[in-house]
């Protein structure tokens, strides 16, 4: 991913998540790869697939709310990080997510 090459991160991801079925950070890494290509839906497919496997993942809730402000889901990616923030010690990724969701919504 950091070497502008997504397409290929999803193969090396898809490799891992075929390792192990039950891998929420292969399939995390591999949503992550999908938004850097650009396709939020498959994005948000698999970042649910990995809230299965890891229900109430700040990291992937949060992966998933940012997805979704990149395809202008503003309202649906408020709702998600609204109780992320509000916990204790929240990361300020999520408190950058959210101001980013509430500005860009406008």
């Amino acid at each position: 991913i950091d070497v502008k090459q997504p397409e290929e991160a999803v193969n090396l991801f898809d490799m891992l998540s075929a390792i192990n079925h039950q891998s929420a950070a292969a399939l995390n890494g591999k949503a992550v790869a999908f938004d850097h290509a650009g396709n939020h839906v498959a994005a948000q497919e698999i970042y649910q697939q990995a809230l299965k496997i890891a229900p109430g993942s700040p990291t992937i809730q949060n992966n998933l709310a940012l997805s979704m402000i990149l395809n202008e889901q503003y309202d649906t990616a408020i709702a998600l990080l609204l109780p992320l923030v509000t916990q204790q010690n929240p990361n300020p990724a999520m408190r950058y997510n959210l101001a980013l969701a509430y500005g860009l919504k406008g």
